[in-house]
């Protein structure tokens, strides 16, 4: 087990108003993705605030965006996460418990 699964991966005892994840999200896949947020949730309280910095992809490919997909293929292939769209970290939100 790496460094990051064994931060992200096990569940922690952690007490704090604000959580932030910057840049986390993209290198992981939907399960993963999933388990991290959750580990967070169930340190949050009703009042915690999570604030996330990631990129957002738009919803479909164009001319002027197939750089952003590209760089997600990248992604994809090297480190196995990818770039998400609204929609997509919504959902993950959801399957997490969090609230938006």
């Amino acid at each position: 087990m790496n460094l990051y699964q064994e931060i992200f991966f096990k569940p922690f005892s952690i007490s704090g108003d604000i959580f932030v994840l910057s840049r986390v999200l993209h290198d992981w896949n939907d399960e993963d993705s999933i388990k991290i947020l959750s580990h967070i949730r169930s340190n949050m309280t009703n009042d915690s605030i999570l604030y996330i910095i990631e990129l957002i992809i738009p919803e479909s490919i164009t001319r002027e965006n197939v750089e952003v997909y590209m760089n997600d293929l990248q992604i994809w292939a090297v480190c196995g996460g990818t770039e998400r769209t609204l929609s997509e970290y919504c959902n993950l939100f959801q399957k997490s418990r969090i609230k938006i």
